[in-house]
């Protein structure tokens, strides 16, 4: 699936879906350098069947295949103080975002594609969807704590909604082992060190590159419960996904470099 039908595909609810999509097309993407700060975030990770998530995934990538699963998170992430790199932090906006991020590969090296991005922020979701490959909406995003567990739900309609509940009073190595990875040193650099988001040009179909710099993530593992992704599901991988596990961390200072393209190898 090209990166033009995805997007259509993540903005098919938008007013006036093919002016979007023809604005989509024209605006640059990734101009300047970004960074912010992620407060809190959760990753809730699936296994996906590599052959339904090939299509998925824009031209010069393919999934990163470990134990005959190719891989994808939904991030979760409480931010603070997003802004350009060369504004002061009290010009930054904070925002909570949810994030559909596939693990790929290209020329050898892995990182990510962004699928689709639900943001509590309208000017962001606006401005982030023109202008980045990020696939963003705005939602109404809701948390919940009680004792050890914390409850995400993305108000929107259909198979657009989300849920989840993230238990932190499990056991660690109970997490583990519904996992391929024998410990948390080993999942965390095979599902959380990605430094790479990898798209093409709408256009121009040239292959491109946003580079993450940020602090060490000391994760901790929590169990996943009453997962509600009908868009993973029921819409990109139906039958063809399931749940492996969950990841917290706290306070990550992150850097989005400006895109850079280059033509294929």
């Amino acid at each position: 699936m090209n990166d033009l039908v995805r997007h259509s595909l993540s903005a098919s609810t938008r007013a006036w879906p093919a002016l979007h999509r023809q604005l989509w097309r024209w605006a640059p993407k990734h101009p300047v350098p970004m960074r912010a700060v992620f407060d809190r975030c959760w990753l809730l990770t699936f296994r996906v069947r590599p052959e339904a998530m090939a299509p998925q995934l824009p031209t010069h990538t393919t999934p990163w295949v470990h134990d005959g699963s190719a891989w994808l998170s939904v991030v979760i992430a409480r931010m603070s103080d997003m802004r350009p790199t060369f504004l002061p932090s009290l010009l930054g906006v904070g925002f909570d975002q949810v994030v559909y991020r596939a693990i790929a590969v290209r020329e050898g090296e892995r990182g990510v594609v962004f699928l689709r991005t639900e943001a509590n922020h309208r000017l962001y979701a606006w401005g982030g969807d023109l202008l980045t490959h990020f696939h963003f909406h705005y939602a109404p995003i809701r948390f919940t704590a009680e004792g050890d567990r914390t409850t995400v739900v993305v108000e929107q309609p259909g198979s657009a909604a989300f849920a989840a509940t993230f238990d932190a009073g499990v056991d660690e190595a109970t997490v583990l082992a519904h996992t391929p990875f024998t410990d948390r040193d080993a999942l965390r650099a095979e599902l959380c060190d990605l430094f790479h988001a990898y798209s093409v040009h709408p256009r121009t179909g040239v292959p491109g590159q946003v580079t993450v710099q940020r602090s060490d993530w000391g994760i901790r593992l929590v169990q996943p419960r009453d997962v509600h992704a009908p868009w993973m599901t029921e819409v990109l991988f139906p039958g063809q996904c399931s749940v492996s596990h969950g990841v917290v961390v706290d306070d990550v200072p992150y850097r989005w470099t400006a895109m850079h393209r280059r033509p294929e190898r």
